[in-house]
């Protein structure tokens, strides 16, 4: 690093202000003979989150817990305001010399430090780990006068800082990119790098001094320093963790015990059970559902760190009973488990809420709802639940205080312990939730028994006659014959890369109106029956088809000769916003002769009276950037002019 009598401004995403070098902790003699003298090298980095391109700190740790508890996170999922600098670019890999050498050394402990191997931030660097030597003659590092007056002289320390020196800022800028859920527990403050204590001793020749020998005493020692909320004071500044990361590790030891007892039992003693562990383990915090905000990364270790005084609400529940779900290898393969978000009604008025929905093999989905099964209740009564009834309905959401949004929701009636409980399903969630296979968030019309849980003969649909055409302006209107036995139909394509759920019917039509203009839309239909559990079971589709959302070509085109001209005509395409006229004149090429905006007639005035002009109308429309995207063609038509 530099000295003392030098700022660098370093890094894109972060201001580190280097403060140091070379500071005079030199001896002065007055004997005539040259002594030993005694410097200090020291930096420290002053680190200014102010323009960082931070990561979120709690999405950070949520990130961190979720990766503890094996549910996997892409580190590129979380967005950094640093586009330049995103860990994508791993930016690790482009450091050199001690940079690297740093880098690579500080990434395990710092991994120590977030899993809880250890507390202390303060990291040592070995000189001889950077291949710093203990000690070097003047003439080797190229100082011609080492001492002058008694005094290390400038010269001295430009060598030594030129030996000492890397860019602490560079490494930890990149550790953050690199290993964002890693280092959750940075936070704001100096992350500073002792001294090196270095001694000059004079080396005697014939004719007096020859040079000197510079001894390195000491080694760096890297403090990093944690935020307030992990440390093990709770005041900043400080540089040993406290015991959040053990904690971490004791809940998922805890949960994963839970998984390993019922490890024997049947699919649905593992389901019951898993609601019974919960319910002893932990207690509704009824009097503060505001305690934590939304995918709150403590409520599953609230859940399972063994602590009877960290309780959680609704949403702690759901996720805790999803996640030994997600750890559990069920007998059949079929089960899974979803938390889904809405609100309840048991009579006094919405309120927000989650639960789970579990699909079991025999294609019926249930609700389980640990919240009211724990405390209020201590039963069965929320567990493993069908529909009394339900209904489709429309629903408003605030958005603002301003404005709200109309959506299409299901409200599923549950009767518990006498009690009419209506449950409602978020915006969006319909949607995000549907699979080929059809809904989890349709229920069945009764109560799962293990014993006399229903199945129904399976229906071989099989989706035949498929088509798609252009229908406009980012337009795919796709068509097909009616499937004997379904009960309606799931639309699913591949845009521009990406497969997923488009849409569903009951007929035997559908028009995506969000399709790509630029590139082929590919799609599959497949047809669906309500099973006896009113499960929505899906057929196959063996083929695909494809087209882009263009114009559809123009109908009923039509020349006719006229004095001097001839007059086309057609009917508009849906979504085309103007239309492009080509031809081919007599001895000539095909080629473009003209375009309208006003309407769906064109007169060429240059035809020829003795020879046939042939002619083709596309269709357009602009695309957000302002492009012309051309659409298809009719076949052509020709006249002469009279």
């Amino acid at each position: 690093m530099s000295g003392k009598w030098l700022t660098r401004l370093v890094c894109v995403a972060v201001v580190f202000t280097f403060m140091g070098g070379l500071v005079r902790a030199e001896e002065s003699t007055e004997t005539e003979e040259p002594q030993e003298i005694t410097g200090t090298y020291e930096f420290e980095e002053e680190v200014s989150f102010e323009g960082r391109g931070d990561y979120d700190k709690e999405e950070l740790f949520k990130a961190y817990v979720d990766r503890a508890f094996g549910q996997q996170v892409d580190p590129y999922e979380i967005e950094s305001t640093d586009e330049e600098n995103a860990g994508a670019q791993r930016l690790g890999k482009k450091l050199t010399g001690k940079e690297a050498t740093v880098y690579n050394l500080l990434v395990p402990e710092i991994k120590k430090v977030a899993a809880g191997q250890r507390t202390s931030t303060e990291f040592m660097v070995k000189l001889s780990q950077l291949g710093i030597k203990e000690s070097y003659s003047s003439k080797a590092l190229g100082i011609k006068n080492p001492v002058e007056d008694g005094y290390i002289t400038d010269e001295t320390r430009l060598a030594i800082d030129k030996l000492l020196n890397f860019d602490m800022g560079k490494v930890t800028n990149a550790i953050y990119y690199d290993y964002p859920f890693e280092f959750f527990w940075n936070g704001e403050g100096t992350i500073f790098t002792s001294g090196v204590m270095y001694t000059l001793y004079p080396n005697w020749g014939e004719g007096g001094v020859s040079d000197y020998t510079i001894v390195f005493d000491g080694d760096y020692t890297i403090h990093i320093p944690v935020d307030k909320k992990y440390s093990k004071t709770g005041e900043p500044y400080t540089y040993e963790m406290g015991s959040l990361p053990a904690r971490v590790n004791k809940a998922v030891s805890n949960a994963k015990a839970i998984v390993t007892k019922y490890k024997n039992a049947s699919d649905y003693d593992k389901l019951r059970g898993y609601k019974n562990e919960i319910c002893k383990i932990v207690a509704s915090n009824q009097n503060d559902p505001n305690a934590y905000d939304y995918k709150d990364p403590w409520q599953l270790i609230w859940v399972f760190d063994g602590d009877g005084n960290t309780n959680v609400f609704c949403e702690g529940y759901s996720r805790a009973f999803q996640y030994l779900c997600d750890l559990t290898k069920f007998d059949d393969p079929e089960i899974y488990c979803i938390c889904v978000g809405g609100t309840i009604d048991q009579g006094s008025g919405t309120a927000a809420h989650m639960w789970n929905i579990v699909h079991m093999g025999n294609g019926g989905n249930y609700l389980v709802d640990v919240t009211l099964t724990d405390g209020c209740y201590d039963t069965d009564e929320y567990f493993m639940k069908g529909y009394a009834s339900k209904k489709t309905m429309q629903r408003e959401f605030p958005i603002d205080l301003w404005e709200t949004m109309t959506y299409t929701t299901i409200e599923h009636v549950i009767k518990a312990n006498s009690f009419n409980n209506k449950y409602a399903y978020y915006p969006g969630a319909i949607e995000a939730y549907t699979l080929k296979s059809g809904s989890p968030l349709y229920l069945t019309n009764k109560d799962y028994s293990p014993s006399t849980a229903a199945t129904s003969p399976k229906k071989n649909l099989v989706m035949t006659n498929l088509h798609a055409v252009p229908a406009g302006k980012n337009s795919v209107r796709l068509y097909w014959s009616s499937v004997s036995g379904a009960d309606g139909y799931l639309v699913y394509g591949q845009k521009n890369g990406k497969y997923g759920y488009v849409g569903m019917t009951k007929g035997t039509s559908f028009t995506d109106t969000k399709a790509s203009d630029s590139a082929y839309n590919y799609y599959w239909v497949f047809p669906y029956y309500l099973d006896a559990n009113d499960f929505m079971r899906s057929g196959t589709c063996p083929k695909y088809v494809f087209a882009k959302g263009l114009c559809p070509a123009v109908t009923n085109l039509k020349a006719n000769g006229a004095s001097g001209k001839v007059t086309l005509s057609w009917t508009a395409s849906s979504g085309a916003e103007g239309y492009l006229v080509y031809a081919i004149r007599p001895g000539g090429k095909y080629s473009y002769i003209g375009m309208t905006t006003k309407g769906t007639t064109f007169a060429d005035t240059k035809a020829s009276k003795t020879d046939w002009t042939y002619y083709w109308v596309y269709p357009y429309h602009k695309d957000a950037k302002g492009n012309m995207v051309v659409g298809g063609t009719a076949k052509y038509v020709y006249s002469k002019a009279r």
